[in-house]
């Protein structure tokens, strides 16, 4: 059997530290021994340097000299269910990335009424002359459009909005 690598026991300590911490559902399937010697030997449920990782497993090792070739049987396992699960989840999705995708709807032009929302400031009186020059001039400029619309005259500069009809022109204070 080829002997493990230092990038590749952290590439496999690193994949069952994230199945461990999203709840280890892969590592639930594997026996308990499998789960031990895994846990031995890559101490995936410890948050250690890579200096102390390698000086913990290399004494467990010591310590248990079947714990390297048992780790191994049992990553395989690991690695199985867990090629598995991709392929499954795979097979979930593929079915959705066949399905034509759909052009986005046009979008629609309002036709009807539109709204006009105002806000009143409680801190200040509202100025009932200004709010009512305001809606005055608006429904001037909104029946001159309508005239052109129907007529199919082109707006001219006093049909449309003016800054100097309007009564907020160059007022800076309600901003």
């Amino acid at each position: 059997m080829p002997q493990l690598n230092r990038t590749e026991f952290f590439a496999r300590r690193t994949s069952l530290q994230t199945n461990w911490a999203t709840g280890g559902h892969l590592l639930r399937r594997l026996t308990a021994e499998q789960q031990w010697a895994l846990q031995d030997f890559y101490l995936f449920g410890h948050d250690l340097s890579e200096s102390d990782v390698i000086a913990r497993r290399d004494a467990a090792v010591a310590a248990q000299p079947d714990l390297a070739k048992a780790a191994g049987l049992a990553y395989r396992s690991f690695a199985t269910l867990d090629t598995q699960a991709h392929q499954r989840a795979e097979a979930a999705i593929a079915p959705l990335r066949a399905q034509p995708q759909l052009a986005p709807a046009p979008r629609r032009r309002r036709r009807g009424p539109s709204r006009l929302i105002a806000w009143s400031d409680p801190d200040r009186p509202t100025d009932m002359k200004l709010l009512a020059e305001t809606l005055v001039n608006l429904a001037k400029q909104r029946e001159a459009q309508e005239k052109n619309r129907t007529t199919g005259a082109e707006p001219s500069q006093s049909d449309g909005p003016s800054q100097a009809k309007s009564p907020y022109a160059g007022r800076t204070d309600d901003l």
